[in-house]
């Protein structure tokens, strides 16, 4: 809509132009041609109109440059109001409300601790491990989210391990995993080595493990795994089997300005954010990002990254 009423406005500037030119280039004609007593006012017209027909494709280009550059800077600014009520809408509901759910668990205990018997206690004590999880895990990503945004995030490719980023990663949510009992299993070759940066990558595949955990029932299983595309791009994907999402909510995960977050199989909170800072880091790296999933059928986040040669 945007560029169909830009074109227009180019188009109507540009016929005002025109005649704009046409007519004062036929009066100078016509001043000059009293002065001189030469050349009929139609010979002056079709002058004139030369001379528009000159003028024709220098303005448009003109004109239509400085168009671009404005919806581009129009375009950017939508982007970057986009991401500010992203920033004030985790920070209003999505890190207020389990910020209000750690409190109340913690006031409950402070009213009167000697009540509760030790199953209580043990159960008080879960429930504030994965508050203070869920919280950790957010301000991890805002933090992340945040210098990627100023562009203090340096960025050092190098060459990578990519069992090895997988290992870490797994090692991150390992006790999360074992708290729902989901069984996660890292099948890929040690020889394969990517050349990205392995600060991001981690980062990536981290929030790739977590939300699988996240989203995987009791006794369920994530897979990671890659496969050499054969062009120089190996793809990396990590599956579970967990309760999936619609074709809807699937188009909706890599884009600021939709509110994606949903709980997971246990009540665990997520926001989406973490999928955006994905999206960047794989892009950063030349990479890909994309998700298949089916409802009550698990999920596939699939990233691809460049291989090293003679690696």
């Amino acid at each position: 809509m945007l560029r169909l009423i830009s074109r227009n406005l180019v188009l109507t500037y540009f016929i005002v132009i025109l005649i704009s030119i046409f007519f004062t280039h036929f009066f100078l004609m016509e001043k000059n041609t009293h002065a001189m007593h030469s050349t009929n006012n139609v010979d002056m017209m079709i002058d004139s109109f030369y001379m528009t027909l000159i003028l024709f494709p220098i303005l448009y280009l003109l004109i239509w440059v400085d168009i671009k550059k404005r919806i581009k800077v129009e375009e950017e600014l939508r982007e970057a109001i986009a991401t500010k009520d992203k920033f004030f809408s985790i920070i209003a509901h999505d890190l207020r409300s389990p910020f209000q759910g750690f409190i109340g668990l913690t006031e409950i205990l402070a009213e009167d601790v000697s009540s509760f018997t030790q199953d209580e206690l043990s159960t008080l004590s879960k429930e504030m491990h994965k508050k203070a999880s869920n919280l950790y895990e957010l301000l991890v990503n805002l933090l992340e989210w945040a210098q990627m945004q100023k562009g203090t995030i340096s960025f050092s490719p190098q060459d990578c391990s990519l069992s090895e980023i997988v290992k870490h990663g797994i090692d991150i949510i390992s006790q999360s995993a074992a708290q729902k009992e989901v069984k996660v299993i890292n099948s890929i070759s040690d020889s394969i080595k990517v050349y990205a940066d392995g600060i991001m990558i981690n980062s990536v595949l981290r929030n790739f493990l977590s939300n699988a955990v996240k989203f995987t029932a009791k006794g369920g299983k994530v897979i990671v795994s890659a496969k050499d595309l054969g062009n120089k791009m190996v793809e990396v994907s990590v599956t579970d089997s967990g309760i999936g999402m619609s074709d809807a909510l699937c188009k909706k995960l890599f884009k600021i300005e939709e509110k994606v977050g949903r709980e997971g199989t246990e009540g665990e909170t997520s926001t989406g954010l973490g999928l955006l800072i994905c999206k960047e880091f794989i892009e950063k790296n030349g990479g890909k990002i994309w998700v298949e999933s089916k409802e009550n059928c698990g999920s596939a986040f699939k990233i691809t990254l460049p291989l090293l040669m003679n690696g």
